[in-house]
């Protein structure tokens, strides 16, 4: 019942990610990572946390959002698990935030040498 369920959440999470062209290589990380939780039977919050990759970071908390209130219907604490997948999410998206600052400045800076060269 509910172990198929939290399983159909994650499938269909793994799912919609898949339709992504440029997703694939995330889909196939997800599959292992649920693959491992699964052999080590991890927390409501490892297996939560196992979806959020860097992909699309709204549809990540809508499909959390999902599995999350599987995981609450088999008596997991709700506020614990949503603080704890909101963290994970707020970090992931401050680390891509970061890689595109960093990139946004090298091609500044290449720009900048280009200039000069001229």
């Amino acid at each position: 019942g509910l172990e198929n369920d939290r399983r159909g959440a994650l499938d269909e999470a793994m799912e919609m990610i898949r339709k992504g062209e440029e997703e694939k290589a995330i889909a196939a990380e997800l599959e292992e990572k649920r693959k491992i939780l699964e052999k080590r039977g991890d927390s409501a919050v490892d297996a939560c946390r196992a979806l959020v990759g860097e992909f699309d970071f709204s549809r990540a908390r809508v499909l959390l959002e999902k599995a999350t209130n599987l995981y609450v219907e088999s008596g997991v604490d709700r506020q614990g698990l949503v603080s704890s997948i909101s963290a994970s999410i707020d970090e992931a998206e401050e680390r891509k935030r970061r890689r595109e600052e960093a990139e946004a400045q090298r091609k500044e800076e290449a720009m900048k040498r280009e200039k000069e060269r001229e």
